[in-house]
């Protein structure tokens, strides 16, 4: 009887001592599984918050950006305005049958420098024929000669600038984006002026005459020089033509 009860003790410790061990196994992995929990819940909840964030940013800059696209129109609407409330200004400066030369000092145009140094400056030339007063101006001009306004315009400028000023105006006028279609429709103008009434059949008398240069020296002369190639072009243009 002794060996079973021995037997039975034996396994009795064993059991006693194997026990606790998976409740041990169980609590870790409880706490494991806790901690593993709280990451992925801190994860998750860093995501979210940057999920927001972005959106809430994305928000606002979308928000920006619709701000802009009304407040653009409306900045351009009130420059017009302005635009529009200036011209009405100058134009009301101006009585309805008056001549273009007084229209010239009306609107402060002869204030305007083209030169400096007694050199016909490019800038100074873009300013004054891409200002608000000169195109006031160019539409009394067509208002009370309509027949050729800018002719009658051409006129006026000689008066004021004199005829080889003029002419490089025009030709330096062309350079600039602002001021290149009156000065071509000014050049045109002029060209016809020079052929059809002062009866400058070649490039060589407006050279002498106009611009006065030597001819023997034309390439010493690089504005006055290519006045006198488009002034040939235009001879060989309407020769050609008729």
């Amino acid at each position: 009887m002794k060996y079973p009860y021995a037997v039975c003790l034996v396994f009795l410790l064993l059991f006693a001592y194997f026990a606790p061990v998976p409740a041990t196994r169980e609590l870790n992995l409880s706490a494991h599984t806790r901690s593993s929990t709280r990451v992925v819940d801190s994860v998750t909840t860093k995501r979210l918050l940057r999920a927001h964030s972005s959106g809430k940013e994305e928000g606002t800059e979308q928000e920006e950006q619709r701000g802009i696209s009304i407040n653009v129109p409306s900045l351009e609407k009130i420059s017009k305005i302005f635009t529009s409330s200036k011209t009405t200004e100058l134009k009301g400066k101006l009585m309805a049958d008056e001549a273009l030369d007084s229209a010239f000092e009306t609107l402060k145009l002869s204030n305007m420098r083209i030169s400096s140094h007694d050199f016909v400056e490019t800038k100074m030339v873009a300013k004054l024929l891409s200002s608000r007063n000169f195109k006031v101006w160019s539409q009394h001009a067509v208002k009370i000669n309509k027949e050729d306004p800018y002719g009658a315009m051409l006129t006026t400028l000689t008066n004021v600038f004199g005829e080889k000023n003029v002419a490089i105006m025009i030709l330096v006028g062309k350079l600039s984006r602002n001021s290149r279609d009156v000065a071509k429709k000014l050049e045109k103008a002029q060209f016809y002026k020079w052929y059809v009434v002062d009866k400058y059949k070649t490039a060589d008398e407006v050279f002498t005459n106009v611009l006065n240069a030597d001819r023997n020296t034309i390439h010493g002369y690089a504005r006055e020089k290519a006045i006198w190639g488009d002034y040939f072009k235009y001879i060989m243009d309407t020769v050609m033509k008729y």
